[in-house]
């Protein structure tokens, strides 16, 4: 299921998904956070900006994004160069993040999915879940949205949860 502003079915930009376990995009266990996201990375945020505003209409504001570039530092999965930018929406108005992420030469975590609805065209990527984003300092992690998923990845440190998902995704 896709849940979309304003309670309409139109497909007019993208919250989060609530998808069934197992459905690829959306993470609801740890293990999940780890073997579903189409890229994790560890990157520098070089810009973030107003981006596209979706389903705006008549009486309808619409769903405004933030668009955050950021630059691939590290690529711990997927299929993406270091040096490589990538777009990263999330929605300016209803964000879920309790810690500011987005300032130009931040580093972080960000476990992210391609978002494939028609009008984003694959063009942009979007945090797993809230908790897909972690501030990196040294080896330390800080959620950028509180809750279990990001809790628990911050506590293994940044080098503890690059093994994690290497042995998540390796099955062993």
């Amino acid at each position: 299921m896709l849940v979309t502003a304003c309670g309409t079915s139109e497909p007019r930009g993208i919250q989060y998904d609530l998808r069934p376990p197992g459905s690829p995009g959306v993470a609801h266990t740890f293990e999940e956070l780890l073997t579903e996201p189409d890229l994790v990375v560890v990157a520098t945020v070089a810009d973030s900006r107003p981006g596209r505003v979706v389903g705006a209409g008549e009486n309808d504001p619409g769903v405004a994004f933030e668009e955050t570039t950021l630059t691939i530092d590290e690529v711990w999965a997927g299929d993406l160069a270091v040096g490589a930018t990538v777009a990263v929406e999330t929605e300016r108005d209803a964000s879920p993040f309790s810690r500011e992420w987005r300032n130009e030469g931040q580093k972080v975590v960000a476990f992210l999915w391609l978002k494939r609805d028609p009008e984003s065209a694959g063009r942009f990527y979007r945090p797993i879940v809230p908790q897909g984003i972690l501030i990196l300092d040294g080896d330390r992690l800080l959620p950028a949205a509180d809750g279990d998923l990001a809790s628990e990845a911050a506590a293994l440190g940044a080098s503890g949860l690059r093994d994690a998902i290497v042995r998540a995704r390796s099955g062993s």
